[in-house]
């Protein structure tokens, strides 16, 4: 049985917006690497999910980490 929100972006974004954003820079980036691996870096996928990662890191005051990721 696969855990809820397992591969889903969206429940990373909730997870930020309810102050859990350490759970969801876990979950996004074992999403985002599993993307990358699967569809390649040129993927618009992939750069969306980077940014998503970029946008929960900032939440976590990684800022310099997100300012890459969003680069």
């Amino acid at each position: 049985m696969q855990r809820l929100g397992a591969n889903d972006v969206s429940w990373g974004l909730a997870l930020v917006k309810t102050g859990r954003a350490s759970e969801a820079v876990d979950l996004l980036e074992a999403i985002f690497k599993l993307t990358r691996e699967r569809l390649g870096e040129g993927h618009y996928q992939v750069a969306e999910q980077r940014g998503f990662l970029a946008f929960a890191l900032a939440a976590t005051g990684q800022r310099e980490r997100a300012l890459t990721e969003f680069q």
